[in-house]
């Protein structure tokens, strides 16, 4: 599994009430029409991404973070699940975004938060009541989506 390092970073609004840290993992299989970042689609792209990785980041962040979210990586089973649940062996809640409409039951089983739905510009993002995108707290299975729809004209 590869990642571009350069785009890991900290983010506030990706999943309510968490700070995450997201990783933008390349090789998405789903090629959506107006993706906002064409390199992700290319599984060669990026520097790997591995459990050590993983580890320096965590120590790096300890305390600060209270989330690891993954732009993707659902392709890659076999390598983001030890990476979830790692993740939460040190105490940190794990997210995936995906443009599919399901994900293994083994990634699923190790999340507290996913999102779900292509991007599909007529439809929106997930702060657009009209989307097609939906974010779960699996852990109690509510769909907070409707906690992207708020501020300034969303009401």
């Amino acid at each position: 599994m590869r990642y571009m390092k350069e785009y890991t970073e900290i983010v506030f609004q990706e999943v309510p009430d968490e700070i995450s840290l997201a990783f933008s993992i390349t090789g998405c299989g789903k090629h959506c029409v107006g993706c906002h970042t064409p390199i992700l689609q290319d599984k060669l792209a990026g520097d790997m991404f591995t459990i050590q990785t993983l580890t320096e980041y965590l120590d790096y962040y300890d305390g600060f973070i209270s989330n690891i979210l993954f732009f993707g990586g659902d392709l890659f089973v076999d390598e983001l699940v030890p990476m979830l649940k790692y993740t939460h062996s040190r105490g940190v809640k794990t997210t995936l975004y995906t443009g599919f409409t399901a994900v293994d039951d083994d990634i699923k089983k190790n999340l507290d938060y996913l999102k779900t739905g292509a991007y599909i510009a007529e439809l929106g993002a997930l702060g657009e009541a009209t989307t097609n995108q939906v974010m779960i707290n699996v852990v109690t299975g509510e769909d907070i989506t409707y906690k992207f729809n708020r501020g300034i004209g969303n009401n």
